[in-house]
């Protein structure tokens, strides 16, 4: 099963910006155009259990709506905590490390993965080719 990052979890950069901005620390950002799919833990959780229920063996591939702007979450994490990005804050870019991808990629159209009988659980296909 894939799927995106979870808010709060140990992996998320929720988290990191918390501790950032309450220490009123740079927001480390690693580009200004990255983007990453984000859910809730309830969400995840509900859809993991939803695909385990099911009975094909296959991969399974989550639609998680659209990407987030990792910058505008830094922003708009900064705003809710009472500070004004960049003057309060500040945002730091620290680069794109070696194989990190600015946008993650999800395909969920027709040529790639089909739909369930349940909301957004979607079974990749197998490539015709090995």
């Amino acid at each position: 099963m894939r799927f995106g990052n979870v808010f709060g979890s140990s992996g998320s950069v929720v988290p990191l910006f918390r501790e950032q901005i309450a220490r009123r620390l740079p927001v480390t950002v690693t580009h200004p155009d990255m983007k990453r799919y984000f859910m809730t833990i309830e969400e995840a959780v509900s859809l993991v259990l939803q695909a385990a229920s099911r009975d094909e063996r296959a991969i399974y591939t989550l639609d998680m709506g659209e990407p987030v702007k990792i910058l505008d979450l830094a922003e708009g994490m900064i705003e809710q905590a009472g500070y004004r990005p960049y003057v309060d804050v500040p945002i730091v870019f620290t680069g794109i490390r070696p194989g990190e991808k600015l946008f993650e990629e999800i395909d969920v159209s027709e040529k790639s993965a089909y739909r369930t009988d349940m909301a957004k659980i979607y079974i990749t296909k197998a490539p015709s080719k090995f």
